[in-house]
């Protein structure tokens, strides 16, 4: 066995609940399951046809990472004439190979990857089946396509560029002499949640009434390695500067230990807490603070974006108002004696401790970059696709408490980006690896010289607009390999 193709934590016991309590809610009459050696499982099916005969399929799933290849599929067929079935279909956690698409189209091979299975799911309207549902998101089977078709983002450089781009990331001697080469690029597919945020306000109104306001916006997240990603826009005299910009304040939260992540958390969902009750000097809060999670305030200070610090203001005057007209009502109410209680001594406020995590939108950023990014729909099956380590569900539950937001996953995107290692000068000695992720925006022309990228929302295009994508630092190469 091939253990290097079985996802971490797979294993055939699941794999056979999962797909066979599928099939059930498909109507299929499992009748048998066999175990292959490669952790595969081969169920034998039974339908009912139109005119009550007996119809037998042949149901391969396979928990791989890598890419379901055509050799496995004819397998597959082999098989299903060796059992004089009518139809197969191969399930799997990965992908198809283009060979392996080209082979099944002219057989009756049904082929059902991980997101296929979800879609299918939904449309017969068993997302409300617990039972399957958990079976299937244990087994990786938990994703589905965004807007419902396989589609992803179009990459912004050359091949020039990005040979370019990893060899001038090789390092070098304070003489200009080389330390390390790139030796070899490769073009792959990170693969991209993308989460609808409802966040509810309650406004009052010029006219004295209390208004919901509700906002809404996509934010995408990688599902390998939980980078967030976001476009910022950066006026420069006439001239405007858009990047592709990627932060990984989500994996540093989920790296923290589980102290300070609890202290985290419970500052978010209750808004500030007695700063008696988490200690100036705490450990964990200051954890928080190195680690540059989150901006704390004490007492009345509001956060330091602007817009939360003019809110606070505007509560804060608020406030001031309603003491005075308080004051007055008490005094004309006891003709100018005043309160009962004026030789009372007020207790002090406590003084309470908040935490603003550091995202992107305090600084401008924007979530929502399928509004700027060029997409297409279908994949090039040669390239490969990264793992799905952090599952939809699980992101949407740490959304949730970080931005303070209804979350709901709206499917997978995929995010090209290239990937180059190093070899020591001189030797083959590996010496690192550099990622670059340059996505292409929309009425943008690739170019040798760069990417020209279209007007803002809502305004003229400006002159010489420049565009950058800075994303990961980029892996360096010789070669570029799709």
């Amino acid at each position: 066995m091939d253990y290097d193709t079985i996802p971490a934590g797979v294993n055939s016991t699941g794999l056979e609940k999962a797909v066979k309590l599928f099939l059930q809610r498909l109507d299929f009459d499992v009748v048998g399951a066999e175990k292959l050696q490669d952790a595969s499982i081969d169920f034998i099916c039974q339908t009912t046809n139109p005119v009550g005969g007996s119809v037998i399929s042949l149901i391969r799933a396979s928990p791989y990472t890598r890419p379901v290849t055509d050799e496995d599929v004819k397998d597959l067929y082999e098989k299903m004439l060796e059992r004089e079935a009518v139809r197969c279909a191969y399930i799997t956690t990965s992908q198809f190979s283009a060979e392996a698409q080209d082979f099944a189209k002219v057989k009756p091979i049904s082929l059902i990857d991980k997101y296929k299975i979800m879609e299918s799911v939904e449309s017969r309207g068993l997302t409300k089946d617990a039972e399957l549902m958990s079976a299937l998101q244990s087994m990786g089977f938990g994703e589905k396509h965004f807007e419902g078709k396989d589609q992803s983002f179009l990459s912004g450089k050359t091949k020039s560029l990005v040979e370019a781009y990893f060899r001038a990331r090789a390092s070098k001697t304070f003489t200009g002499k080389k330390l390390e080469k790139p030796v070899l690029i490769t073009k792959r597919f990170a693969p991209v949640g993308v989460f609808k945020l409802t966040k509810t306000k309650d406004v009052w109104t010029s006219e004295e009434h209390l208004r919901h306001v509700e906002k809404i916006e996509n934010v995408f997240i990688n599902l390998h390695d939980l980078d967030l990603y976001y476009t910022l826009a950066k006026r420069k005299k006439n001239t405007v500067e858009y990047t592709f910009e990627n932060t990984p304040i989500l994996r540093t939260i989920t790296e923290l230990s589980e102290e300070p992540q609890k202290l985290l958390f419970n500052l978010l969902d209750h808004g500030d807490l007695p700063l008696e009750a988490v200690g100036k000097e705490s450990i964990d809060l200051n954890i928080l603070k190195n680690r540059k999670v989150i901006q704390v305030t004490e007492g009345d200070d509001g956060p330091k974006d602007w817009v939360g610090y003019m809110e606070s203001m505007i509560d804060g005057i608020l406030d001031t108002v309603m003491m005075l007209v308080d004051e007055i009502t008490t005094g004309i109410a006891t003709m100018g004696e005043g309160s009962s209680t004026k030789d009372e001594k007020e207790e002090p406020p406590a003084k309470k401790i908040k935490a603003h995590v550091n995202l992107p939108d305090t600084l401008g950023g924007e979530y929502n970059i399928i509004q700027y990014l060029e997409t297409v729909e279908g994949r090039d099956p040669h390239i490969p696709v990264d793992a799905i380590n952090h599952s939809s569900m699980d992101v949407a539950k740490l959304l949730k408490t970080v931005f303070q937001a209804k979350v709901e996953p709206l499917g997978v995107i995929f995010m090209p980006y290239y990937r180059c290692r190093y070899h020591k000068e001189g030797s083959k000695k590996f010496t690192k690896f550099e990622v670059l992720i340059n996505p292409r925006f929309k009425g943008a022309k690739v170019e040798e010289k760069g990417l020209i990228p279209p007007a803002p929302r809502g305004g003229k295009r400006q002159k010489k607009p420049r565009i950058r994508s800075s994303g990961k630092s980029g892996k360096p190469f010789t070669l570029i390999k799709e």
